[in-house]
Order: C-alpha cells, then sequence, then structure tokens
C-alpha cells in the first residue's frame, strides 16, 4: 500500500490548456509526452496514470537519470522509465528496503540499540547498529527469522516530509546520535522520512512501494566498523545480509558464496597442511611448514 502524504489524490489531465508554467512534462520511453497538473507529481500518479499493469509492476522509476521510487515527486520537465523487478537499477531499490526491515527486526529484538545507516552495496546490503555487545550467530538466525515474520504480516512503506526541528525531536527522544549527527548535515529545513512496519527512519530512499515484493533474503554475517570509518569513532556492529526478487536467485548466489569458502586459500592452507596459525605468536603470523624439516615465519597482512 502507497501512502503520499504531501499531495491530494492522483489528478492526471491532459496538457489542452493548462497553463505550462504550473505542470509536470513527463516523456515516456517511446517519445509520448504526459502532462500533470502542479509543480510536482507524485511517481505513483505518473504510474497511475499508464494503468494497472504498471500499477501492479513498477517497483521503481528512474527520471532525468537518477532512481527514484513511486513515493518521491518530481519536478519540471524530463524523461520517465518505469522499473521492472527485471530492470538492473530495481535491485538496489529492494536491498534498500530489506535493510530496513532488518533494522525493524532489530529494533524488536534489541530496543537499546541505536541506528546508523544502512545502504545498499554490490550483492547485498549492511545496517550499521550500535549495541552492547558484538551479535552472535544466534542473534543473526533470530533477526532473520523476525525478518521473514514481519514480512509475512505485511508492511506498509510509507515516505513523510518532516520539519528538522519534529526530526530532531522525534530520535531526540530516542536517543538515537547517529540520526541527530545526520540531521545537522541535510541542507534546508525539511527531511524525508521512511516508515517500513513501525520502524521509523531519516532517508532519502529510494524505496519499494511495498515491502511484500521482498521474496527472498539471507542476513550473512556480523563484523566490527567504525562510524564513518573513523577510529576516534564509536565501533558499531555491522550486519552483511543480501536480497532478491526471485528465490533462484537467492540460491545461486549463496551456492556462489558457498564455492568460493570452499577456495578459500586461508582454509585450503591449514587443511594442506601448508600453514599454520599460532595464537601465542601473535595474530598476523603464519607458520609455514616446509618438508625438509626446516619452518620460518611469515608475516602478513591480517584480512
Amino acid at each position: 500500500m502507497v501512502r503520499v502524504h504531501y499531495r491530494p489524490p492522483p489528478s492526471f489531465q491532459p496538457h489542452d490548456g493548462a497553463n505550462p508554467e504550473h505542470m509536470v512534462r513527463v516523456t515516456l520511453p517511446d517519445g509520448e509526452e504526459k502532462m500533470y497538473t502542479g509543480n510536482q507529481v507524485p511517481v505513483s500518479e505518473v504510474v497511475a496514470s499508464l494503468g494497472p499493469r504498471w500499477e501492479r509492476e513498477a517497483v521503481a522509476a528512474v527520471y532525468s537519470g537518477h532512481t527514484v521510487d513511486v513515493h518521491q515527486s518530481i519536478t519540471g520537465a524530463g524523461s520517465i522509465r518505469l522499473l521492472r523487478d527485471s530492470d538492473e537499477e530495481a535491485i538496489d531499490v529492494l536491498r534498500h528496503t530489506a535493510a530496513h526491515v532488518l533494522a525493524h527486526a532489530v529494533q524488536e529484538l534489541f530496543p537499546s540499540a541505536r541506528f546508523a545507516i544502512g545502504p545498499p552495496i554490490e550483492n547485498g546490503f549492511y545496517y550499521d547498529f550500535e549495541v552492547e555487545r558484538p551479535f552472535t550467530p544466534e542473534d543473526l538466525a533470530r533477526i532473520e527469522k523476525r525478518m521473514g515474520e514481519l514480512l509475512a504480516d505485511g508492511l506498509e512503506v510509507e515516505r513523510e516530509e518532516w520539519s528538522k526541528k519534529k526530526a530532531r525531536e522525534h530520535f531526540g527522544k530516542l536517543d538515537q546520535v547517529f540520526k541527530l549527527e545526520l540531521i545537522d548535515e541535510i541542507p534546508g529545513d525539511t527531511v524525508s522520512i521512511y516508515r517500513v512496519g513501525s520502524f521509523v527512519d531519516l532517508c532519502a530512499g529510494p524505496h519499494l512501494d511495498r515491502a511484500a515484493r521482498i521474496k527472498a533474503f539471507k542476513v550473512l554475517h556480523a563484523a566490527g566498523a567504525y562510524w564513518r570509518g573513523d577510529a576516534g569513532r564509536p565501533m558499531l556492529q555491522r550486519i552483511y545480509a543480501t536480497a532478491f526478487f526471485k528465490k533462484k536467485d537467492l540460491d545461486g548466489y549463496l551456492t556462489q558464496l558457498a564455492e568460493a569458502e570452499k577456495r578459500d586459500h586461508r582454509k585450503l592452507g591449514r587443511a594442506l597442511d601448508l600453514f599454520e596459525v599460532k595464537e601465542e605468536a601473535g595474530g598476523g603470523l603464519v607458520f609455514w611448514n616446509l618438508f625438509d624439516g626446516r619452518s620460518y615465519v611469515r608475516c602478513v597482512r591480517s584480512r
């Protein structure tokens, strides 16, 4: 379900007789032009004007070279291309929303967590959290399970525009210090907020029109990461995960990861008795085993 909080219901009209200064002109891939009344128009209105098939299939859109979601508004004149789940740009939108679903699960399971950022990356996404202790494999399993339950319940995705004052009050009451820092760096007097279920996040988007499009996902692992990559800032816990529109694509990716792990030289070296790591000697020291009875130590960069 899509709710647009900052504009009346769709009002597509032909351009005949309208004042072009108060219109949005959109050019479709086939060259057809459509005009919409007002200084801005939600992408959802453009999608609705193109018929029920696009309302079912449109994941997001590319407007004048920028990926936007159906919750966002566009202005002026430009070209638009609606995205289906088969389009390359759509996967990042899916994973961005999946990151918010992951954060939603963490919010429920770890109520004292502080939230940093959760972007899509190559082959997946991550979200950074400040928590009392590192996440364990058991924690990650619980988070993944809760994500599945939330998606099964049907999560709505909504976008709102808040004043910075309102955003500071909201995140300040929750002691979300990383969000407060980000708010101060955003230009202008307003910020965009996305709700995915009951999880409310400061975010520029783009996101899916509905979380139900997330059909296949996997929480992979967690690692430490400094806030903004600065060793002088807090150490956060970064949860890595991935998501796909189709389960077969997820299965293929997980198989690829498993095959790569089998070829990991660090594991193969131990299995073939080529080297060993002795904790008492210090991290990063590898003892190479030579078959003529000699051995030597080589310092390698830790990965």
